[in-house]
């Protein structure tokens, strides 16, 4: 089971910065500056302040080849819970995480841990360098665009149906290609030339949501690792009244602090 928690959160450290909520339809305009394109995405992502999602999930890697189901609650921007479910529908794990804890339920092993969420945590515990925020924008299927409001492309062209944009900061280039009839994001490309790293995603079947193009499908790859991650979300729920998230814990849990 941790094998397949720890795989799974490793993967998901490149959806954090993949996945990425797109904006309104733009038909009606054949050219638009890429200043305003990022605007209209970064305000889109900002949108959206409640998820609910279930579907399933496949992790390839030289270790791991597992398929499995899950659910996910997400409450910007203060909270998320992630239930992790094997055959037959059996609770596998429960995750809640808030700005300030985390709590982690391994179901099987009847075990409970818990402690302070900060960067080093989610780096020890789950092997991810992420931050909280990324974590809630990857399982929302969104991409923080902030720094990129400041920045010129390096590139920017356009077809009759594309957006090809593409942005370096020091050793990183990042490369972001949005349809133009609905401003979804169909791929994404991270490449670190000093680590030698290189992430990338695409996105499929889309559904609108306020306006808002969620993509359904999603398939994240690290290069050079054979890794692979198929996300597949079967149902969504967006923006939609969500109650305090909390997890039901037995008294019996062995508990663990971190």
């Amino acid at each position: 089971m941790k094998k397949i928690i720890v795989g799974l959160f490793l993967l998901f450290s490149v959806a954090v910065i993949s996945s990425c909520v797109p904006s309104k339809p733009v038909k009606e305009e054949s050219v638009i500056p890429s200043n305003r394109l990022i605007k209209k995405l970064e305000a889109n992502r900002r949108r959206i302040k409640t998820f609910e999602g279930t579907g399933s999930l496949k992790i390839e890697t030289p270790q791991l080849d597992i398929t499995g189901t899950f659910s996910v609650e997400i409450r910007k921007p203060d909270s998320m819970k992630i239930s992790f479910f094997g055959p037959f529908g059996i609770d596998m794990a429960q995750l809640l995480l808030t700005q300030n804890d985390f709590v982690f339920y391994d179901v099987m092993k009847n075990q409970i841990y818990k402690g302070k969420n900060d960067d080093r945590i989610l780096k020890e515990v789950f092997k991810v360098d992420m931050t909280f925020d990324n974590l809630i924008d990857a399982f929302s299927g969104a991409v923080n665009l902030t720094k990129e409001l400041r920045n010129i492309p390096e590139k920017y062209e356009q077809t009759e149906d594309e957006f090809f944009l593409t942005y370096i900061d020091g050793n990183r280039e990042t490369n972001y290609v949005v349809r133009k009839e609905d401003l979804a994001l169909l791929s994404f490309h991270l490449n670190n030339r000093e680590t030698s790293d290189v992430y990338s995603a695409k996105y499929l079947k889309f559904k609108r949501y306020e306006d808002v193009e969620i993509p359904r499908i999603i398939v994240v790859e690290k290069s050079g690792e054979n890794q692979k991650v198929n996300i597949e979300y079967r149902k969504m729920k967006i923006n939609e009244p969500l109650s305090p998230l909390t997890l039901d814990l037995p008294e019996d849990a062995k508990v663990i602090e971190w």
